[in-house]
């Protein structure tokens, strides 16, 4: 090779040899880019799913700037496989920087457990995060595999409890009564009903039944409720008289409270009398 084309290739190897020094030092040393795993994010919770993100930290350990160039990712619940959000390809991560990559995804419970007495006898749901990223560098694809598994804690149905029975107000046709109920919600997040359907018995007969609408209850609150009971006394049974005159006498309400897809039995009783706690 002739001196006059030696010099300029020289000069040009050294150019690429000095930029890419520290790249070539770090795959020498055996660094890598590196995929961590920090968080797992509720963001949104109901009765009937919970909104989440899997948060993971990517750290380039080089110089210059790399490239998310392809993600397969899956996440399974109870295994059942969730449809699942991921970040999108082409993403920069600057050199010897860091990226947050989230992975988001909406658990409907009811698709994982499909009976909801099942479901909410159950504390927790497991789940497991696989997959893996393909980072670009300039030396090729490094892959990175992504492995993570661990609990999601299932809602608490709210409770319904009985508070009292207002003293009857006779009518021609009957007695009116005011029920009244406490909804408990030991979940941290409030809750939406969208309806309760109840049925107001004594001594085991039922006498009257409705619905009571759309009612939000506070995180790890109370909200009190009263409905209107209204009993006909033609034929009365003697349990309906002793309640008319304020005796004690076994109450309940039963039904199903509905908040999204959930349709929850309840199933209320209590000894008192009418007029009192």
């Amino acid at each position: 090779m002739s001196r006059r084309w030696f010099a300029p290739i020289l000069v040009g190897s050294l150019v690429v040899l000095g930029s890419g020094c520290a790249l070539f030092q770090a795959f020498l040393g055996g660094k890598r880019p590196e995929l961590t795993f920090r968080d797992v994010r509720l963001t949104s919770w109901s009765l009937d799913s919970v909104d989440l993100e899997l948060v993971y930290e990517l750290s380039n350990p080089y110089d210059v700037a790399l490239t998310l160039h392809e993600v397969a990712y899956q996440l399974e619940v109870e295994g059942r496989r969730i449809a699942s959000g991921k970040p999108k390809k082409g993403l920069s991560i600057r050199g010897r920087g860091k990226q947050i990559l989230r992975f988001p995804a909406t658990v409907h419970f009811l698709d994982v457990v499909p009976v909801v007495t099942e479901l909410f006898s159950k504390k927790s749901l497991s789940y497991r995060a696989s997959g893996s990223l393909g980072v670009k560098t300039p030396l090729g694809i490094v892959a990175l595999p992504l492995s993570r598994s661990g609990s999601i804690a299932v809602p608490r149905l709210p409770k319904v409890e009985i508070t009292d029975l207002s003293s009857p107000r006779i009518t021609a046709s009957g007695a009116e009564f005011s029920l009244g109920l406490r909804i408990l919600n030991d979940n941290e997040f409030p809750v939406s009903l969208d309806v309760l359907e109840w049925s107001f018995l004594v001594d085991r007969a039922s006498l009257a039944s409705g619905k009571v609408g759309q009612t939000a209850v506070g995180g790890g609150g109370a909200r009190e409720v009263r409905i209107p009971i209204r009993i006909g006394l033609a034929g009365a049974s003697q349990a309906v008289q002793r309640l008319v005159s304020g005796q004690q006498t076994s109450v309940a309400l039963t039904g199903n409270l509905r908040s999204g897809r959930v349709v929850a039995p309840i199933d209320a009783r209590r000894l008192l009398r009418a007029g009192s706690r």
